[in-house]
């Protein structure tokens, strides 16, 4: 533990932990005044639980997580879209039925809001080592600013898995491949894209062994190489339990199959949103669609200067966490799932620190961001309402 007493010296994480509280208690208050000023006939939330400062952030998928936690997973739920849950992955609400003796909600609240305190530590740490203690700051809070930066608070898989997956690089970086694999495994476990890991955690291991792709020098390989595997074991392990719990390995993807998302290449998500601009043509789902477009756009050109100002074990992370996000018939989801693609928003600080334009640039965006989020999450509290403003005609 000697490197928290480190950061409690340093000065400017000081700074960062200052802003993570005020940020989350923002977030915070925000949900909890959705709930407790605006009218519940005129929204579709839900009453999960009675305590009105949990209850905001137990809506939508959320409400699935509490009911594999009490009820694990079956096909005959009454809950979401399709009556089942087998592609929701089993670390989280595992997390929240070994702490449930406090209630679930308030565990898997705990559980989100504790793990995104991590994932700001070791984001932090690792921008900090690759480039320095500003550049480190700056990538926490365009983390923490970031539209749907709320899910961090709500009782959602995006804090776990933030965390998991960073601990996975951070370890990696220290060249410690056991805990590299132990937590690239509950990565795998906590989100169908956990197994991604595998490949840019591969190659930060074979450049450690200063592997040459010309030679082939399979001599400098290690038997802690097989550590690496823990992360493809883990998405196996989920198909086994299925296997053992319902006889049917693969019950994860027939799930997936009846839930209102289909795959398809890129353009067909840009096509959708465009056209989708035209024929839904309410305030709030012309808003989205537009904001949809202009974030695509944004994480494509992400591409670029990622590989421009980021190693390559980041890059690789980043380009085939984008793959799943795109490879939708729709671009929805697309806000909350880059959320977590965190070489996202170390690109942001280093390209805002590369001009006086460039700088003003990001801001100009985090500008539009900071508006977005607190209006973001009145309607995630809320599910939305059921009002003439939020549904008004404008064409």
């Amino acid at each position: 533990m000697d490197f928290l007493k480190n950061l409690s010296k340093d000065k400017v994480f000081v700074s960062v932990l200052t802003i993570f509280i005020v940020i989350k208690l923002l977030v915070f208050f925000t949900g909890f005044g959705a709930q407790a000023f605006i009218p519940e006939e005129i929204t579709n939330r839900k009453d999960v639980t009675d305590n009105i400062f949990l209850n905001p952030w137990a809506q939508y998928d959320a409400r699935i997580y509490l009911d594999i936690a009490q009820n694990g997973y079956r096909d005959d739920m009454t809950i979401g879209v399709a009556g089942t849950n087998y592609h929701f992955y089993p670390l989280y609400p595992l997390l929240i039925y070994l702490l449930g003796f406090m209630t679930l909600p308030l565990a898997a609240f705990l559980v989100s809001n504790l793990a995104s305190l991590g994932a700001v530590i070791l984001l932090y740490l690792i921008v900090r080592d690759e480039f320095d203690k500003k550049t480190a700051k700056r990538s926490v809070i365009y983390l923490l600013l970031f539209p749907t930066a709320y899910y961090f608070t709500a009782m959602y898989t995006e804090a776990v898995f933030l965390f998991v997956s960073l601990a996975t690089f951070y370890f990696a970086k220290k060249e410690n491949w056991l805990l590299t694999g132990m937590f690239g495994f509950l990565t795998a476990i906590t989100r169908p894209t956990g197994g991604i890991l595998f490949f840019p955690i591969l190659y930060m291991y074979l450049r450690s062994k200063k592997f040459s792709y010309k030679k082939l020098n399979l001599k400098v390989l290690r038997p802690d190489v097989l550590y690496m595997l823990l992360i493809p074991i883990g998405f196996f392990a989920f198909m086994f339990y299925h296997w053992i719990a319902v006889g049917n390995p693969f019950a994860q993807f027939e799930s997936f199959k009846l839930w209102p998302t289909e795959f398809g290449f890129p353009w067909e998500g840009y096509s959708f949103a465009v056209s989708s601009i035209f024929t839904d043509h309410t305030l709030i789902n012309v808003s989205y669609h537009v904001f949809n477009l202009f974030l695509s756009v944004v994480l494509v050109v992400g591409i670029y200067f990622s590989w421009k100002y980021l190693k390559k074990e980041y890059v690789m992370y980043y380009v085939l966490g984008l793959i799943p996000i795109f490879a939708s018939t729709t671009l929805f989801g697309l806000p909350r799932y880059s959320l977590v693609l965190f070489p996202l928003f170390m690109t942001f600080s280093v390209f805002s620190q590369k001009g006086k334009w460039n700088n003003k640039l990001v801001i100009l965006m985090y500008v539009l961001f900071v508006i977005l989020l607190p209006v973001l999450i009145v309607l995630h509290a809320n599910e939305r309402f059921v009002t003439g403003l939020v549904f008004l005609e404008l064409f």
